[in-house]
């Protein structure tokens, strides 16, 4: 009986020993697929210390340069850092990249004066100029002389050779405030007596005109609106999805989105800034910077290069 007893426990021990070394194994192989996953997923940058801005006397270390969200934020960080580090430096301050979700937030930042120095969208630049509560600074000049237009964009597959194929298909618009990516496309269908509501069988906002390429490339969507001058670095950046995409319609062009100030910044503080823009092409890194990102150059624009924006802006009304 003793005999039996003991062989039973260590039956069971053997049994309670393969279930413990099961689980064991099971539990590390799950960490090794959970490091195998991390490891090859894209880089994610957070960017929870950016969250709260304060008013500019408040905090008067850090230099702080908002970017409007005309791609997503992972592209606007690898895009524009080096350029924001260079004018910080250039000014004397440390930089902080300030980066919102959607084009009112950075020109809300903008009218309440907690923001430095901002590129915004041209929508944007038209809303504050109306408003007064910004000063032109720079605009930046593009390689090979690209010109910022509205481009209609529809998937390569697609039956859509013209605007009046799109109704009834689903149609994507970027931010409500942003130029080509909203404001031109509604322009555009009004003008022919189309009402974009009712028109299209579905609007959606991506956040971005890069998000808008890849929906319609993967088709997500039938059209979207975009800017051209991001249409051709997507196409540099993603070559395998330029047979996806075709473009039907493009608009006239118009002044660039900007570079602008809060209003009622020290003159020779929006001077100092100014100059640092227009000298940059001069200085090795800044000439480094600039071809790394497409730019020629920055300029001081003409106030009439965004006429035409003014004249659509009145025609669609106010996107706030």
């Amino acid at each position: 009986m003793y005999f039996n007893l003991a062989c039973g426990m260590k039956q069971k021990r053997k049994i309670a020993f393969l279930i413990l070394v099961v689980v064991l194994g099971a539990v590390l192989s799950l960490v090794g697929l959970i490091k195998l996953y991390t490891h090859n997923k894209p880089l994610r940058i957070s960017f929870a210390d950016w969250i709260a801005v304060k008013p500019i006397t408040e905090e008067s270390d850090k230099f702080r340069f908002a970017i409007a969200s005309m791609v997503s934020t992972e592209e606007t960080w690898v895009t524009y850092k080096k350029l924001i580090d260079y004018v910080a430096g250039q000014f004397g301050n440390e930089a902080s990249m300030v980066l919102r979700p959607s084009y009112s937030d950075v020109r809300i930042l903008l009218e309440e004066k907690k923001i430095d120095i901002a590129l915004v969208c041209t929508g944007t630049y038209i809303t504050c100029s109306r408003a007064k509560t910004i000063e032109l600074v720079a605009a930046p000049e593009f390689k090979n002389n690209l010109e910022y237009r509205c481009l209609f964009v529809v998937n390569n597959n697609s039956t859509i050779n013209n605007f009046t194929d799109l109704q009834d298909r689903s149609f994507a618009f970027t931010d409500p405030e942003s130029n080509t990516g909203c404001i031109v496309p509604r322009w555009f269908f009004l003008k022919q007596g189309k009402d974009p509501k009712t028109y299209f069988s579905k609007i959606i906002y991506t956040g971005g005109h890069d998000r808008s390429l890849h929906a319609v490339a993967k088709g997500l969507v039938d059209g979207a609106g975009v800017d051209s001058l991001i249409y051709y670095s997507f196409l540099e950046a993603h070559p395998e999805l330029k047979e996806h995409l075709r473009v039907i319609w493009e608009s006239a062009p118009f002044g660039v989105p900007p570079v602008v100030v809060p209003s009622g910044l020290p003159k020779s503080t929006v001077e100092q800034l100014r100059e640092i823009l227009l000298t940059m092409h001069q200085d090795e890194k800044g000439r480094e910077i600039l071809d790394g990102i497409g730019i020629e150059r920055f300029r001081m624009p003409q106030s009439h290069e965004y006429d035409s924006a003014h004249e659509i802006w009145d025609t669609v009304g106010n996107p706030k």
